[in-house]
């Protein structure tokens, strides 16, 4: 559990930032999503439901601090973790998870990278993780690419009936945080480039038929895609469009209809939905607390997610 929660912080430490506004996500691909934001000497960091592997779920918040030898995240050297967390292990009730330090950090050698890339390169076998006064080699479980890289497919948690009670908070969360940003990302570039016309784009999952609303000046996407993962297990396929209701760039708000026949799994119970609206708002100025609306449809019925989300960079 120690090594685990290890591995979760040092791969907080060296996750990405300014690459876009919506960024600052982890999902943990067997279930659960970690989010994150820069804080003066590290990063606050939020496990939703974090599954890290051999029945060890991780909640709560926690501070994430580090040092390292230059800006550079391959020269990371050793991390702590401590807060508000909460875990389980298998079936047993949840406990307060105590800070953990952990130090002896190398990569190997490569391109420069960060994020799940570079945790990828970690030696473990120098590893020393601290708890309680005790000092120990990092567990083998613990190993990014146990961690990480479980062996998952879009069905890898079925679900009969598609029943819409499975869906948990975290899996909304990692609904909202993941397979949606991707969407309205595309949408996002596509949005940008509305002077292109009516074009299709050909990708490893499928096809993506871009065309304009001249009137609005806004595009709409149908997709036609097999189950694509986007990463770190998160699977989306289907036919179905994506479009903006709304996009208000002087009030920074938001708002993305998907429609169609909408399949997600991998790291969360197999869905199709028939609509997800993915709304956010209020980002003029950085930072801020920008809220964020979910709101899934099924035939047998419909769930919504209200959160926040801090964007920084």
């Amino acid at each position: 559990m120690s090594s685990k929660a290890a591995i979760a912080a040092l791969a907080v430490a060296i996750s990405p930032q300014g690459h876009g506004f919506f960024d600052n996500f982890l999902s943990c691909p067997r279930r659960g999503v970690i989010d994150y934001h820069n804080i003066p000497g590290g990063r606050r960091a939020t496990f939703a439901g974090c599954d890290l592997g051999d029945g060890v779920v991780i909640d709560g918040a926690a501070d994430v601090r580090w040092t390292r030898t230059s800006e550079d995240p391959s020269t990371t050297r050793s991390v702590s973790i401590a807060g508000d967390l909460q875990v389980r292990v298998g079936t047993t009730p949840r406990f307060a998870l105590d800070a953990v330090d952990a130090a002896g950090f190398a990569f190997s050698a490569g391109p420069p990278t960060d994020g799940i890339a570079l945790l990828d390169r970690l030696l473990t076998s120098q590893v020393q993780v601290t708890q309680l006064g005790f000092i120990f080699p990092l567990d083998a479980r613990a190993v990014p690419s146990n961690v990480f890289h479980p062996v998952l497919t879009a069905v890898s948690l079925p679900n009969p009936g598609n029943g819409v009670s499975r869906l948990e908070d975290r899996d909304l969360k990692r609904i909202a945080f993941q397979p949606m940003v991707a969407l309205a990302s595309i949408l996002f570039d596509e949005t940008l480039e509305i002077q292109r016309g009516q074009h299709t784009l050909t990708t490893p999952c499928g096809t993506i038929v871009v065309t304009p609303d001249r009137t609005r000046n806004l595009p709409k996407l149908a997709f036609d895609w097999s189950d694509c993962e986007l990463g770190l297990g998160s699977f989306v396929g289907g036919r179905f469009t994506a479009e903006w209701s709304d996009f208000d760039a002087q009030t920074g708000h938001l708002r993305m209809v998907v429609e169609g026949i909408i399949n997600v799994g991998g790291g969360m119970p197999r869905m199709q939905f028939s609509e997800i609206d993915w709304e956010i708002g209020a980002i003029t100025t950085l930072p801020v607390s920008a809220p964020i609306d979910l709101h899934v449809v099924t035939p047998n019925g419909e769930r919504r997610l209200q959160t926040f989300v801090q964007v920084d960079d």
